[in-house]
């Protein structure tokens, strides 16, 4: 599980994985079953990804990052590509953010990376945007 952020503004994310509607969705469902599990550690219940790296990340010691934004853009971006969202699916999403929004933090969200003396966050992510662009075909655009 991650959180894919080429970019800092969430919508531009999601524009940017729109190109590969597969990565879309799955990034989508993976940040919903992080925040099931951040709500899980919240109210100290056991969840299989209570211990994941990422989960701990967004728990942010009981005050969760708060990314709503970004699920509700990329859910926008899957609709706008044409595809469904069920209706229980939006509810869920909605829900689950009323329940943890007493608890998140005013702080920005503060990327997440393994930490390694080889590797940056950057390096990570322009290996990984280079790995995406190749898989698309497309030429990489100029910073």
């Amino acid at each position: 599980m991650q959180v894919f952020q080429p970019y800092e503004q969430w919508d531009d994310c999601a524009r940017y994985l729109a190109k590969d509607p597969k990565r879309l969705n799955k990034q989508a469902v993976e940040l919903y079953q992080i925040y099931r599990a951040v709500y899980a550690l919240i109210l100290g219940q056991p969840h299989g990804y209570c211990r994941h790296p990422m989960v701990l990340h967004i728990y942010h010691d009981g005050r969760p990052y708060n990314l709503f934004p970004y699920l509700y853009a990329l859910n926008r971006e899957w609709i706008c590509l044409g595809y469904r969202r069920s209706a229980e699916f939006i509810r869920n999403i909605q829900d689950l953010e009323k329940r943890l929004a007493p608890y998140f933090t005013s702080e920005p969200y503060q990327p997440y990376y393994c930490k390694s003396p080889d590797y940056s966050y950057d390096d990570v992510f322009i290996k990984y945007q280079k790995l995406l662009h190749q898989k698309w075909g497309i030429t990489p655009p100029n910073k």
